[in-house]
């Protein structure tokens, strides 16, 4: 069996590709809706911005004005993967679908890059091939996979790094090395945390100067360096004007510790066994480290990198502690290919056990894709306590009372991109009722805008604004849409 997956991978790679389609069969025509709706709001508007309005990579926009500009560049990760969407659309057209089918073929390109990272690790294609099954099954990697979220870009980078990282340390290729560089830059660039990353290398390169191979590593490490360059560049011009919880950490640590330790539970309880792994996957990880014990993988060379690699991705884990909570899982994705090494090595080992209970351990395999589908099938339904619901129950009849092209005043939007986005307009947008009447002037007067899209009685309702309305163009549940008078 391991000799037909070596020389026909690909075929089981479509295995893969056509079991994830069909579980997800119902959600492809989907809009955009479900857990973490906030991030891929955004991400979506960056590709729709880039496709509608400016093409140029420098320049990601949202929805949310900002003085004159009615959509001003948002820059934090380098846009690649949004901005490689937009480029995708100006050949299908604007389409929710083409952006999960992407996401769905980044997803697959990761699987494979999986597949080779634990072949050239294990040296046995179907361990590997199984490992790559189960890691497609991650129960938050198979949500995420038809998400728009720059992270898929950034795991598929760092697993394809990892892969060429060890390819080359069987080969000596360089070829091997540029890849490797290429990819944990592409990674780096579409999301920085994934820097940790680098670390794998830092060593490997380290080690051939201590073993006085001065001019290998020398060669080395500045092909990973010329690589890193255009994503240190990026980030060296956009950080100085971040304003957020996630370069902070926890060194601006805003939870007590009884908050830490329900924290804690959730992640042991919850986020481990059913969101970055499942039941289904937990015996291959025992197993793994019971083998790992039974026969000291810690003197090898190979383990060393994974292991500091993965002693980084847990202080990065640390350190986003109070950032992650309890709600963005998402931010768990550089914990995933050590989790499913780890998944990979497990299999490897039952595979040449002799003992009958090993196929007791495999069996496990099979339930991977329920496990998956039925932790996350709730995850794209919208509730009626999401907030703003009824902006996604009425976004067909609420995008079309006023022209796409129209500059809105968009009230009670706490994500600063959902709503926005539903609407499908740009324009002012408040997170609260917390708009003052002189403001809603200068708006009207010098702002270029003429609608208001409220979910709140507080302002349309209040002596202190109704001047400023003209007549009520909608009302969707409690949503309403009014022109504005011009000043």
């Amino acid at each position: 069996m391991g000799q037909i997956v070596e020389r026909r991978p690909f075929l089981f790679f479509g295995i893969i590709a056509l079991i994830s389609v069909a579980l997800h069969w119902n959600v492809f025509p989907l809009d955009m809706q479900g857990v973490h709706n906030m991030r891929q709001a955004q991400t979506q508007q960056n590709i729709q911005n880039f496709y509608r309005h400016d093409f140029n990579i420098l320049n990601p926009r949202v929805n949310v004005m900002h003085r004159e500009d009615p959509s001003p560049p948002y820059r934090y990760e380098l846009p690649i993967m949004q901005w490689s969407v937009a480029l995708v659309y100006k050949m299908t057209g604007e389409s929710f679908l083409v952006t999960r089918i992407m996401m769905f073929l980044i997803g697959m390109a990761s699987v494979v890059g999986m597949y080779f990272l634990l072949k050239y690790l294990l040296g046995n294609p179907l361990a590997a091939m199984a490992g790559a099954f189960a890691f497609n099954f991650s129960p938050i990697f198979y949500y995420y996979t038809v998400c728009p979220m720059p992270d898929n870009l950034a795991l598929c980078g760092t697993i394809c790094a990892l892969a060429f990282l060890f390819k080359y340390k069987k080969t000596e290729k360089y070829i091997d090395a540029h890849f490797s560089a290429f990819f944990l830059s592409l990674s780096i660039a579409a999301k920085l945390p994934f820097i940790i990353f680098a670390v794998g290398p830092a060593y490997y390169i380290l080690s051939l100067f201590f073993r006085k191979n001065y001019s290998q590593g020398l060669r080395l490490g500045l092909i990973y360096l010329l690589w890193f360059l255009p994503a240190f560049a990026w980030y060296a011009w956009v950080i100085p004007t971040w304003n957020n919880g996630v370069i902070a950490g926890i060194l601006d640590n805003q939870i007590g510790w009884d908050e830490t330790f329900k924290i804690l539970e959730y992640h042991l309880n919850i986020t481990l066994p059913k969101r970055v792994t499942s039941w289904g996957a937990v015996p291959f990880v025992a197993a793994s480290v019971f083998f790992m014990f039974k026969y000291h993988v810690w003197s090898k060379e190979n383990f060393k990198i994974i292991a500091l690699a993965g002693l980084t991705a847990l202080a990065y884990w640390i350190y986003e502690f109070n950032m992650i909570g309890t709600v963005h899982d998402y931010y768990l994705f550089p914990i995933l290919p050590f989790i499913y090494i780890l998944v990979g090595y497990g299999i490897s080992k039952l595979l040449m056990a002799t003992h009958w209970i090993k196929w007791v351990f495999l069996a496990f395999l099979a339930t991977l894709p329920s496990f998956a589908f039925n932790y996350m099938e709730h995850s794209w339904t919208v509730y009626e306590k999401d907030h703003n619901v009824d902006a996604f129950k009425y976004k067909e009849d609420l995008r079309a009372a006023v022209p796409d092209t129209s500059l809105c005043i968009i009230l009670n939007d706490p994500s600063r991109f959902v709503f926005s986005y539903l609407i499908n307009k740009r324009g002012q947008i408040f997170e609260h009722d917390d708009i003052q009447a002189a403001w809603m002037n200068d708006l009207i007067k010098n702002r270029g805008i003429h609608y208001i899209y409220s979910n709140s009685r507080v302002i349309d309702e209040n002596p202190d604004f109704t001047p400023f309305l003209d007549s009520l163009i909608m009302e969707r549940g409690k949503i309403r849409v009014y022109k504005l008078k011009p000043n």
